[in-house]
């Protein structure tokens, strides 16, 4: 649960705090240290935790699917579990979207690398400027009942699937890039075996 700590300590520090967090897991939480710990801090602060957990295992999809069932407010932000928002991440995304009157906004992330492996991954393919991503971004929860929730059965791109749906469809979601950024650590814990795997478990 190391990188969900990394998760939860970067929601902790923004400037604009959230009114609830959804944490879906997809495997047994045993840890009742980690669970009282960080519904503790967040109570602190005023903020409700909601951890969800799944008996199975769950893909991206059916992991979001699950979060968005749960909310409760009218807006809707994503982190993935390796990515880390700036500090005022959520404060940039909200302001632009109710200064346009729009519907939601699209994240932008910055990936990470350290090594000189994981920086040909990078370069290869996101690239050093920031990219359009799921992840940091913040929609009107009433966007879901209109272009319908994530595919549940997919390993990758269900999230570019969902954003392309999204603009077929003509709703007001803004682009933002390079404004209020999510750093991706993945890379730098996968390594290039653990990447070259990753693809082909994903588009195999």
């Amino acid at each position: 649960m190391v990188a969900s700590e990394e998760v939860l300590r970067s929601v902790i520090q923004q400037s604009l705090l959230p009114s609830e967090v959804i944490l879906a897991c997809s495997a047994a939480l045993n840890d009742l240290d980690f669970v009282n710990r960080w519904t503790m801090s967040f109570h602190e602060i005023g903020v409700a935790l909601n951890i969800l957990v799944s008996p199975n295992v769950l893909l991206p999809g059916e992991a979001r699917n699950v979060g968005i069932s749960a909310v409760n407010t009218e807006w809707v932000a994503f982190l993935d579990i390796e990515t880390l928002p700036d500090c005022n991440w959520l404060q940039v995304q909200m302001d632009a979207v109710k200064e346009s009157n729009a519907d939601g906004c699209f994240g932008s992330t910055v990936y990470y690398a350290r090594t000189f492996s994981e920086r040909l991954i990078r370069d290869a393919i996101y690239g050093r400027q920031p990219v359009k991503t799921l992840p940091g971004s913040v929609f009107k929860k009433k966007v879901f009942g209109i272009v319908g929730q994530f595919a549940p059965f997919v390993r990758a791109a269900e999230d570019t699937e969902w954003m392309i749906r999204v603009k077929l469809m003509g709703i007001r979601i803004l682009d933002t890039p390079g404004k209020g950024l999510i750093s991706y650590k993945g890379l730098t814990k996968l390594g290039l075996i653990g990447t070259l795997k990753k693809w082909r478990r994903n588009y195999r």
